[in-house]
Formats: C-alpha cells, sequence, structure tokens
C-alpha cells in the first residue's frame, strides 16, 4: 500500500482536496496505466490529493472489506459524494464527471 499526498506546483488547498483510493492488480498494464491517467489528472488540474494505491494482490482485505470486484478502481471518498471510476482512467470524462470535475478548467 502507497499513500502519498500530491500537490502539483500552484496547486491550491483547501477547496482543491481530494481524497482517493486506487486499487489495483500488481504491475498490471491496465493499473499501470491507471496510475499513469491519474498522476496527469492531478497535475493538469493542480489538484491538492490524498491518494492511497492499494495493491489487491498484497492486501486482499482491503478489496473484500470495500468490495472492490474489479481492478483498477478509483474511490473517491472526500469531497462527497462517494463516487467510484471502473477501469484504466483513460476516458478523461467519465473521470472528470467521476470526481466531480468540470470538463473545463
Amino acid at each position: 500500500m502507497t499513500v502519498a499526498r500530491l500537490r502539483p506546483e500552484g496547486a491550491t488547498e483547501p477547496d482543491g482536496r481530494v481524497v482517493l483510493t486506487l486499487y489495483v492488480a500488481g504491475r498490471a498494464p491496465a493499473s499501470a496505466r491507471a496510475i499513469a491517467n491519474l498522476n496527469a489528472l492531478i497535475q493538469e488540474r493542480r489538484l491538492v490529493v490524498d491518494l492511497t494505491i492499494v495493491d489487491v494482490l498484497e492486501t486482499p482485505g482491503a478489496a473484500l472489506l470495500e468490495r472492490i470486484l474489479v481492478t483498477p478502481t478509483l474511490m473517491k471518498t472526500f469531497p462527497a459524494p462517494h463516487t467510484r471510476v471502473i477501469g484504466d482512467l483513460s476516458d478523461k470524462k467519465i473521470l472528470l464527471q467521476g470526481l466531480g470535475l468540470p470538463e473545463t478548467i
């Protein structure tokens, strides 16, 4: 499990703070793409993010507790509402909707 606070240059807080958990399966290609796509969005939008990456192969209990059936799955727990985005996060429109962010900056 990896926990990090990401704060791109120029990011503002507290309004822009987001708490996310990304569930991945080891070094699978879809997992790597999800991490890269999420990092790109965080940098582009200058989001302050508390990000936890959970490898379900290392900690399957964490996935069971949250009822994660598919990886990668991104969960947003703050700000409300809680949402999930499933897949490699390459569909930017779906990702933005899932995070409650506008499509344009």
